[in-house]
């Protein structure tokens, strides 16, 4: 559990540049738009947005030159010949650090007054527009051209600061401390000079208790938590009222809501059929009970599978749909909660059956998702944990051989994979063994992110990142001999695999015992899984 890290993964041993002084002040979010991530973004309390070119190609650098636009990297000439446009040999798609790529910052210094006037919170890339909307504690939206890094519009919220922000089409969702959910028309469907009243389409009170998280798992769908633990899932396709637009609803006992993952909302919400249809109120029908339409055996087993952090906890919930106002066809129900954790829940992260959580305790644990068993712990940071990234070894090796132009070779590296957190330092972690394997960055995280094979982090306003992934072959807590052909035990942390195992293998009791007991199994699993009484 946690082991001490080896000399050969100091971070001195690798290729260290200093970090870009982008910001004044701490970053407080960090947004990426592409599949290879060629287009970051992030927002600092110095009420700047600072947008990055990670393109090989300088997609976005060449028309900031042109433009003359002030920022990291921008000192090449735009006549110039850029060294991707030459014919690099190299395949991949994006630089090798944010040294190589170029930022801009919003506003530009000729025009101070565009930008917020409150530490910025949230960000959301809308690619399609080519536009970045920001949220800020000044209670306004902002909407900045990607190519020309000017505030093209202002939405002004006026009650109070803006926590998150949401696009879908032609419309702009944003949540706010007081509460409610707004929705404006996003600026390339508004006349030049439409004022506020004219952007707002509508307003959703959800509650009385701040609204904390909003996390999109798609285009269509939005889960909001507020500080009194209270989930929404909110299907946007249907409309823009809480009638037909609020699908489920949970009282979780999280508190204030951190961090919200939807694990398997791909396959889900195939199964999401059941659509509300408000009852339309008049004198006869005021005293009757609401009765949905199609509230039969779809609705019986629709669900979404939610996992949400807070200062109280970690819980796991079915997500249950409304029929209609103020009625359901069954409740939402609690799955389980994962306890363990001495302190508030601040970052969650799943992968294939596991998920992994970080806590102000310092410390970062993996749980397996079916049993709720704690599977490893990973101890070693000095300060709160903040940030949280896994990546599995398959991936990393099919990103680098994209990058090669040769095919992924199959490797003793397809099991496990790599957990980065980010508290009062950097660290990679052997997902397995709970080793750390290098610690890249000894400073403290503000945010991070894992864009494609590149690992970003920022502090006091500095960014730095690496591409220098690290490659060790994942020492597993179950030995290969109970797993057979399987992958990683924390990537499969199922209790049927191990009595799967135990059938086709002669290894004894004792052995099994020894190594489930690593894996987070208690006793009573372990005779149920030999079939002992």
């Amino acid at each position: 559990m946690g082991g001490l890290v080896s000399r050969r993964g100091r971070s001195g041993d690798a290729e260290h540049k200093p970090p870009v002084a982008a910001h004044r002040h701490s970053v407080t979010c960090i947004a990426v738009y592409g599949e290879d991530g060629e287009l970051m973004v992030t927002a600092s309390e110095d009420r700047t947005v600072c947008l990055w070119d990670l393109s090989l190609g300088g997609k976005y650098k060449r028309h900031w030159q042109v433009k003359a636009l002030h920022g990291h990297g921008l000192q090449q000439s735009a006549h110039m010949p850029d060294r991707a446009m030459e014919g690099d040999a190299s395949h991949r798609r994006t630089v090798a650090s944010v040294h190589e790529g170029a930022m801009v910052r919003c506003p530009q210094p000729a025009c101070p007054r565009e930008g917020h006037g409150h530490w910025v919170t949230c960000l959301h890339v809308d690619g399609e527009s080519s536009l970045v909307y920001s949220g800020s504690m000044d209670k306004t939206i902002k909407a900045w051209d990607m190519y020309t890094a000017r505030c093209l519009r202002t939405y002004v919220d006026g009650a109070d600061w803006v926590t998150g922000i949401h696009v879908r089409r032609d419309v702009v969702w944003s949540s706010s401390e007081d509460g409610c959910i707004r929705l404006w028309k996003a600026h390339p469907h508004l006349d030049a000079n439409a004022d506020d009243v004219a952007a707002l389409v509508g307003e959703i009170h959800v509650g009385g208790a701040a609204i904390k998280r909003l996390e999109a798992p798609d285009a269509d769908h939005l889960v909001s938590g507020d500080a009194g633990g209270t989930l929404c899932y909110w299907h946007l396709k249907l409309g823009f009222t809480q009638d037909v637009c609020l699908q489920a609803r949970a009282r979780t006992g999280v508190g204030t809501v951190s961090c919200i993952v939807l694990p398997y909302h791909s396959r889900q919400v195939e199964t999401w059929k059941v659509e509300r249809r408000p009852l339309r109120l008049t004198p006869t029908t005021r005293a009757l009970k609401p009765i949905h339409m199609q509230a039969g055996t779809r609705a019986q087993s629709a669900r979404v599978t939610t996992l949400v952090g807070g200062h109280l906890g970690l819980e796991m919930w079915d997500l249950c749909p409304l029929v209609s106002s103020g009625s359901s066809v069954r409740s939402s129900s609690l799955v389980r909660r994962f306890d363990g954790h001495l302190a508030a829940i601040t970052c969650i992260a799943v992968l294939d059956g596991t998920l992994w959580s970080g806590s102000e305790d310092g410390m970062l644990r993996a749980w397996a998702l079916d049993t709720g068993a704690c599977l490893q712990m990973y101890v070693g940071h000095i300060g709160p944990v903040r940030s949280l990234a896994v990546i599995s070894h398959t991936h990393l090796e099919h990103l680098r051989a994209a990058e090669s132009g040769k095919p992924a070779a199959r490797s003793t590296l397809s099991a496990g994979g790599l957990v980065c957190s980010g508290g009062g330092d950097v660290r990679i972690w052997d997902m397995d063994s709970g080793d750390v394997i290098s610690v890249v960055w000894q400073r403290r995280v503000d945010a991070m992110a894992l864009t494609g094979a590149i690992l970003v982090a920022a502090s006091d306003g500095h960014v730095w990142s690496t591409r220098n992934m690290p490659r060790v072959l994942p020492s597993r807590i179950l030995p290969s001999s109970l797993l057979g052909s399987a992958a990683s035990s924390v990537l499969r942390p199922s209790v049927e695999a191990l009595s799967d195992a135990h059938k086709s293998s002669p290894t004894s009791t004792a052995a099994l015992q020894k190594h489930t007991i690593a894996a987070g199994i208690d006793g009573g699993q372990l005779k149920k899984l030999l079939g002992q009484t």
